[in-house]
């Protein structure tokens, strides 16, 4: 059969009841669920049941590096304070049994939300693949905030003055962060 085509049987069978109206062949297809998935606004993990990350798209890999709450530890995600840590490994032992949970990480100015997704097919009884899906912390988000603004050829002045704006900054704060007043 061509590259990337699922041939009669079993397999196509199942691929066609699973998404009846998917057409496309894999190999166009998986590269622009990629692209898709890399542009997404929302961090999205996929780990196994023992939190170790099989892939993070560009908006998770940010929350990791800057979260005090969640982070990475070589391959595993993992919370930073031990009850947080506690209540990760629950919702993924839940989530192995196909059980969704929502997660809540740190009381400060900016806490993390996680839903916990497992990502199992029908009639399938152990969950080996989970999603981690991160809340957005706000509307005018770096990443957001950034694609806006190289979709509308904005700029670097121009963005900067967005992103005080989005802050909610008074004329007198966003001339003193710009150095202007």
């Amino acid at each position: 059969p061509p590259q990337g085509k699922l041939r009669a049987g079993p397999a196509r069978e199942a691929a066609t009841q699973a998404h009846p109206t998917a057409t496309a062949s894999t190999s166009t297809a998986v590269p622009a669920l990629t692209l898709i998935f890399e542009q997404l606004a929302y961090g999205v993990l996929i780990v196994n049941a023992h939190g170790v990350i099989a892939h993070a798209n560009q908006s998770a890999r940010t929350e990791l590096r800057n979260s005090p709450y969640l982070g990475r530890n070589g391959a595993l995600v993992e919370a930073t304070l031990p009850l947080e840590q506690s209540a990760l490994q629950a919702a993924l032992a839940s989530a192995q049994c196909g059980e969704r949970s929502v997660l809540h990480f740190g009381a400060g100015a900016q806490p993390l939300t996680v839903a916990v997704v497992p990502l199992q097919t029908q009639g399938q009884m152990q969950c080996d693949t989970i999603a981690l899906l991160f809340a957005r912390s706000a509307v005018c988000d770096s990443l957001m905030l950034h694609h806006f603004a190289r979709s509308h050829k904005l700029t670097a002045m121009e963005e900067c003055v967005l992103r005080l704006l989005c802050q909610e900054l008074d004329q007198n704060a966003m001339a003193q962060e710009l150095g202007v007043a």
